[in-house]
């Protein structure tokens, strides 16, 4: 069951209240009440959103998300914090905690809500940009979740240190989203500098992260370093511009022995889908059956989807050459700004098509969407034997 309650902010006191009541009569029902949204204006003093959080929390909910709707307060200061002893576990239900709300990490609220997180058995917690001068930094190490599997952070600064050590700290993670505005502090790229790959690859499935967290976590591992990453997304560097070429083409190359990765997805920012020479070149690894598990790439354009726009030729076909790299791409995706395929002049994408067909030897789908619209070419093969006759037929590909 799903209760979202927004009250209302000169009210917002006796609505608190209200709430209350409904949760301590919950408790004695049989049917709990299991994910709760709470959306609220800072009106109230904190003492009342804390007795209102916690009545939330003990009334047995599994999953939590608190979103405030003045998120232009100001949060405190994190570094003031001093670490104390990790609580008992005083919410054993609560495995999903979601404090999007800047209120729950000022001066006044922020030890109750680093008590709440760490003396429950979160299995997935996800913190969101609070300000423009928030960092999430040094509030990670105040954190012991040994049952996380889900780690989730948007925005505000984040080292690269500080994220390290997090991990470490936490090795039974299984996915880590990290958002494109989030600041890593990282300036520039120097491989002979660059750390082993790190160990929480050894037990992490999912990750998506701007590229600079990702060249500090795949590293510069000796081929055959364990790792059980299947899906990788790669976004690029919003806050610090940090170099999006060679610092993909690094990690490409350093993934090539990772045994269970399947999917790859790749967001392209405007400077170099616009690119006017090729953009990505990646050498075939040395070690043996490279990319063997790999079967998906999907290649995107960052930025708000308003403003999207079309892949250059230059773009484009760079993509036949990493379909030779990757020669066990089953599925490819590209997706492009939304254009107008009657007008006089428009980009046709056949030849484009032409070349990675013949460069993808198993490649059984093709798909460049354009916008939010239909896809403008998509070519599916239900088995290896229609892809051999559609190719070996002229005039057979769309």
């Amino acid at each position: 069951m799903l209760l979202v309650f927004s009250p209302i902010a000169d009210r917002a006191e006796v609505q608190c209240r209200a709430v209350l009541d409904f949760f301590s009569v919950m408790r004695s029902k049989t049917v709990a009440v299991e994910t709760v949204f709470l959306s609220f204006c800072s009106d109230a003093k904190p003492e009342c959103w804390r007795a209102l959080f916690e009545g939330v929390i003990e009334s047995g909910v599994s999953e939590l998300r608190i979103q405030q709707d003045d998120v232009l307060r100001n949060v405190g200061p994190f570094k003031s914090l001093k670490r104390h002893a990790t609580p008992a576990q005083l919410y054993p239900n609560l495995k999903s905690f979601r404090p999007h709300a800047p209120v729950l990490f000022d001066a006044e609220t922020i030890r109750w809500t680093l008590q709440v997180i760490n003396a429950s058995a979160l299995r997935e917690l996800s913190l969101s940009k609070q300000s423009e001068k928030a960092s999430w930094s040094s509030l990670l190490s105040h954190f012991k979740l040994p049952s996380l599997r889900v780690f989730t952070v948007e925005g505000g600064t984040l080292s690269m240190l500080s994220l390290s050590t997090f991990l470490l700290n936490h090795p039974a993670l299984e996915s880590l989203y990290i958002g494109a505005d989030s600041d890593s502090e990282l300036k520039t790229f120097v491989p002979p500098k660059l750390p082993a790959r790190h160990q929480v690859l050894r037990c992490l499935r999912t990750l998506e992260a701007p590229l600079s967290y990702v060249v500090h976590l795949v590293g510069a591992a000796p081929w055959g370093t364990s790792s059980r990453l299947t899906d990788l997304r790669i976004l690029p560097d919003v806050r610090n511009g940090f170099p999006f070429q060679p610092c993909v083409e690094h990690v490409l190359q350093k993934i090539a022995d990772m045994e269970h990765l399947s999917w790859v997805s790749i967001e392209v920012p405007q400077a170099v889908g616009q690119c006017t020479a090729p953009w990505c070149a990646v050498p075939a690894p040395a070690g043996p059956d490279p990319y063997h598990s790999l079967t998906r790439l999907v290649i995107s354009q960052s930025g708000v989807k308003d403003a999207h726009y079309l892949f250059s030729e230059h773009f484009m076909m760079t993509l036949p050459s990493l379909l030779r790299t990757f020669s066990r791409i089953e599925q490819l995706e590209v997706e492009e700004g939304a254009i107008d395929t009657e007008a006089e002049g428009s980009v046709n994408r056949q030849d484009t098509i032409n070349a990675i067909v013949n460069a993808g030897s198993v490649l059984m789908s093709i798909e460049i969407k354009s916008g939010s619209h239909l896809p403008r070419a998509l070519i599916h093969w239900p088995d290896r034997d229609e892809r051999a006759r559609a190719i070996a037929g002229p005039g057979n590909l769309p």
